[in-house]
């Protein structure tokens, strides 16, 4: 920093002066404050590396001097004037009923008599508590919930309710608070003692970030007060459990009737931060806890805000018109990983999609996309960030609008259309209202195998998908189409589906090595009679119709592929639509599709059918039809969801009525613990079971594509020992998720489990490593191998998805954050797909390892 740093920095006061009054809560005390900082800074010689995080610190230690200052202030004049005379009675009461809850803490069973010490008799923090506990932050955290409602359920019963223990410590709730921590009796413990009263009646929060203790222990009111209509919000509906911090108590009234009170509502700090697209902290923006509306905050100088919500979860994002948010924040009380939102200016298009000579083009599909260097922007783990999507699709006559997309440097506006060339507009900065984008159509050049499209009677049929080899196009007005041989791949039968015709299918010679000039000069695909239908009805084992089952052809027929998905047949004869999806997915080696190699495994939750995994949905009574077969015989499977068991029948035809009976075949209980590789149980892990429905394996441009289809099933989280239960698990077809902030996601196959009694897992802490190339052109990719010198995968986790990757890329000389393992031991730096260099690596869970 040059060495007029204090000075140029000290020029804007703004962001501390809004941190000042945060903390104080006193416009004149906040003033006097930050004068005492600058004061501090300008007098400073050797200047420190982060001058807004250091005045920060000394802006907080100022506040707590005079804290400090205040409560001695207020002893002294305590001990001048004493107690009253008539006051002794109150004060031996308040005494006996602080020592019942030093009694009711030290009964508390272990870990939580410990927990509970240290977070208030100690003063710790809970990262400082877990750290010394051995155990990830969330488990404190719920190790306190649990305490807390334990103490809660004693001190009611042992000192007759609600009402009278509040009432012993009401006096001190406010002075106790704001005085120093008096070592007088019941163990040295008066103050706190008070504070774990305070807490466990009240909603505040139990874990507070630094430099915020003060200003939350100066609101020993902060919970949410009763509401005497009996109403509650939705939070404070949930099963009041004993986990659970929710209760609701009944108290006797006149006539033996009974009310229950309204159950307390628990409060939760939620904490995050605000960036730009460049990744920078951006302040005063407008956030809110989605769903709940009337939850906001402003980020502060450092694009840091607090959100005080009484659910254990939330998506955070933007909250004001001129601000789109482009990822929103997933916060929960468990998470130990930081929220990022990250926002933009909002842009409002609208306009025309049009062809070369002016006629409208209608369901061209819009949508926008970030650029490729999009998530090397950030300094900051993005891993409970979710990005957004925009798009939409033409009218009849071209029309579209686009109300409000976020101007993000480098991002393109990706128009396709059928028969189309897809066209990338950049993103305009400004609003534009009459944008017309303008579509070429495929045109046939060399190389090109030309053919038309005809229906049964003769006549041409626009729209329809002809395929071949590695790709597929879309015939024009006049039925007609051309096929790019290179692309295609290599000669092959070429085919043509069209919703509500039979395909048309053709064996193009090769006669070892025949040259094109053998082929007819234009080829003709004439499509068959409207395809044929499947009904049924989904049981279960005692014949009673499964409602909201889901049916599909288990080996349905390939068209070909569109970008880098594979087609089914079945589902386009049937109604369906190519998703957008195959646009913008890039396809390597689009010049030259022989290549091999590469490899694309994609796993999503898939809500509605689609051209790689076509199914019907149930009814209420189990009945089911499916469209779209050949003249030639299925396997039908069916799914149940809810308990994740399948059902098959072979030998099916179109036009046949089929029962498809799904079998109960479960473990009873799946027991097992998760532990981390030095052997300490891990509490908080979400362990989850993924069903696999369906697999599409395909030769795609530049090696094979893996899709699957998945569907979630049975979920819990393990406890304090590290152990979890599942039960009326499926034994076929599905894996085992095992996640949460602290590790890096584990899978493990159902056919591996070899005792679903004890079934032990191993799980790496999660590492977040970055590199930053002095030279941006040394390197274009990253990868990873561990200590043997094995290759292995890195991770690019976000919000509910996660990349395992072989390679990162590389941008401008940044691969943003990743995630690697415990047992990364190097990262390989590579040039088109050469290696450059090594780098050792001694990954850290605990913070960033920046590799420059």
């Amino acid at each position: 920093m040059p060495s007029d740093g204090p000075t140029a920095l000290l020029e804007d006061l703004t962001w501390l002066r809004t941190l000042a009054r945060r903390l104080a809560r006193d416009p004149h005390l906040a003033e006097d404050l930050v004068q005492d900082a600058c004061a501090i800074a300008l007098s400073r010689r050797t200047p420190p590396n982060q001058w807004r995080a250091w005045l920060t610190t000394v802006l907080q230690n100022l506040l707590c001097t005079h804290r400090r200052r205040e409560r001695a202030r207020l002893r002294r004049d305590a001990e001048v004037h004493g107690p009253q005379p008539d006051e002794t009675q109150s004060l031996l009461q308040r005494a006996e009923a602080q020592q019942q809850l030093v009694a009711a803490v030290l009964q508390l069973e272990e870990p939580y008599r410990a927990t509970v010490l240290l977070r208030f008799f100690e003063g710790l923090p809970p990262r400082r508590i877990a750290t010394s506990q051995r155990v990830p932050v969330a488990t404190v955290h719920s190790r306190l919930q649990r305490a807390l409602q334990q103490l809660r359920t004693r001190l009611d019963r042992d000192l007759g309710g609600r009402a009278n223990w509040l009432a012993a410590f009401a006096p001190f709730a406010w002075s106790s608070l704001t005085t120093p921590s008096s070592l007088a009796l019941l163990m040295q413990t008066k103050l706190k003692a008070v504070v774990v009263a305070v807490v466990i009646a009240s909603t505040a929060p139990l874990w507070w970030p630094a430099g915020a203790a003060h200003e939350a222990a100066a609101a020993p009111a902060a919970g949410v007060s009763p509401d005497r209509s009996g109403g509650s919000s939705a939070a404070g509906r949930s099963d009041p459990s004993p986990a659970s911090p929710l209760r609701a108590e009944r108290s006797p009234v006149a006539g033996g009737q009974q009310h229950a009170p309204p159950a307390e509502v628990q409060q939760f700090r939620a904490s995050g931060r605000v960036c730009n697209c460049d990744g920078t902290a951006i302040a005063n923006v407008l956030v809110a806890a989605e769903g709940a509306s009337a939850v906001t905050a402003r980020s502060d100088a450092l694009g840091n805000f607090e959100l005080e919500l009484t659910t254990r979860s939330a998506s955070v994002a933007a909250a004001e018109d001129r601000f789109v948010t482009v990822c929103a924040g997933e916060w929960s009380s468990e998470a130990t990983i930081e929220p990022v939102v990250v926002v933009a200016k909002a842009v409002s298009l609208a306009g025309r999609v049009v062809a070369a000579d002016g006629a409208p083009v209608a369901r061209s599909q819009l949508q926008l996309q970030l650029p490729d260097d999009f998530d090397s922007r950030f300094q900051v783990p993005l891993d409970r960030a979710g990005r957004r999507r925009w798009g939409t699709k033409s009218s009849q006559d071209g029309a579209y609008a686009l109300p409000r997309l976020p101007v993000v440097d480098g991002a393109v506006l990706l128009v396709t259309a059928d028969a189309f060339a897809p066209q990338r507009v950049p993103l305009p900065a400004t609003d534009a209202d009459n944008l017309q984008i303008v579509l070429q159509r495929f045109h046939f050049e060399g190389g090109e195998l030309l053919g038309r499209v005809m229906s049964p009677a003769g006549q041409p049929v626009a729209g329809a998908r002809v395929a071949m080899g590695v790709t597929s196009v879309v015939s024009d007005s006049e039925g007609t189409f051309g096929i790019n041989l290179r692309r295609a791949g290599w000669p092959t039968a070429i085919t043509a589906a069209k919703a509500g015709y039979s395909p048309a299918r053709l064996e193009l010679p090769h006669n070892g090595g025949k040259q094109r000039e053998d082929w007819p000069a234009m080829i003709v695909l004439r499509l068959g009679p409207e395809p044929q239908k499947v009904r049924g009805r989904v049981v279960d084992q005692d014949q009673r119709g499964l409602a909201k089952a889901e049916v599909w052809i288990h080996d349905p027929t390939l068209l070909g592929i569109a970008g880098m998905l594979p087609l089914q047949v079945e589902y386009l004869i049937a109604g369906g639509e190519v998703p957008a999806q195959a646009a913008r997915m890039r396809v390597p080696y689009a010049d030259d599709p022989t290549q091999d190699g590469n490899f694309t495994d994609q796993a999503s939750n898939v809500r509605e059918p689609t051209a790689c995994w076509f199914f019907a949905t149930t009814d209420a009574e189990g009945n089911f039809e499916l469209g779209g077969l050949l003249d030639r015989t299925y396997t039908l499977r069916a799914l149940d969801p809810t308990s994740g068991l399948f059902g098959e029948v072979a030998g099916v035809t179109g036009g046949s009525f089929q029962q498809i009976e799904i079998e109960r075949e479960v473990w009873p209980e799946l027991r097992g613990r998760v532990l981390s590789r030095s052997g300490r149980p891990i509490a908080d892990v979400r362990v989850g079971q993924g069903i696999v429905a369906y697999r599409a394996n395909a030769r795609v441009p530049g090696g094979r594509y893996e899709g699957t289809a998945m569907r979630i099933g049975r979920e819990t989280t393990t406890g304090p020992d590290g152990t979890f239960v599942l039960r009326d698990v499926g034994k076929r077809n599905c894996y085992f998720k095992f996640s949460g902030d602290p590790i890096v996601p584990t899978y493990l196959e159902a056919d591996k489990i070899v005792d679903p009694k004890d079934c032990t897992m191993i799980v790496q802490a999660r590492c977040h490593v970055e590199v930053v190339l002095v030279d941006p052109n040394e390197a274009d990719q990253v990868a990873c191998e561990n200590a043997a010198g094995e290759r292995i995968d890195v991770a690019i986790l976000r919000r509910n998805s996660s990349q395992f990757l072989t390679e990162i890329e590389i941008h401008n000389g940044r691969s943003g954050l990743f995630v690697v393992g415990e047992d990364a031991a190097k990262l390989v730096l590579l040039r088109k797909g050469a290696v450059v260099r090594d780098i050792a690596i001694a990954p850290d869970p605990g913070r960033t390892t920046t590799v420059q």
